[in-house]
């Protein structure tokens, strides 16, 4: 079993720069991914946002959209926003995923 992310209704993937391999995801990840975690965890970057949508320069913080494979083959269009978290002796990239139907779905608690 991998490292988890911080907790939270939203998908969080950590990337290794260099390689694509993921080094880190939370439970939302998992869930938004299908599968187990253990199969996310032996998937790359271009495993889960496909080649058709051209790779950004994944160092440079950005926000966008973009498509994001599941383990289904299923491709969802998705808000991604992107940060640097890694340093030269740890280089890693930190993906935080808004996926439509998770943004369509109030995250609100009630008091």
């Amino acid at each position: 079993m991998g490292p988890r992310t911080a907790p939270g209704p939203f998908p969080i993937l950590v990337f290794h720069r260099e390689s694509g391999a993921v080094l880190a995801a939370n439970d939302a990840a998992v869930r938004v991914y299908g599968g187990t975690r253990s199969e996310l965890f032996r998937c790359f970057l271009t495993d889960l946002f496909p080649p058709s949508d051209p790779l950004h320069d994944w160092t440079a913080p950005w926000t966008g959209s973009w498509m994001m494979r599941r383990k289904d083959g299923t491709e969802v269009r998705s808000k991604i926003g992107v940060l640097d978290t890694g340093d030269a002796a740890h280089p890693a990239t930190m993906i935080l995923v808004v996926d439509a139907e998770l943004e369509s779905t109030d995250h609100t608690r009630d008091n």
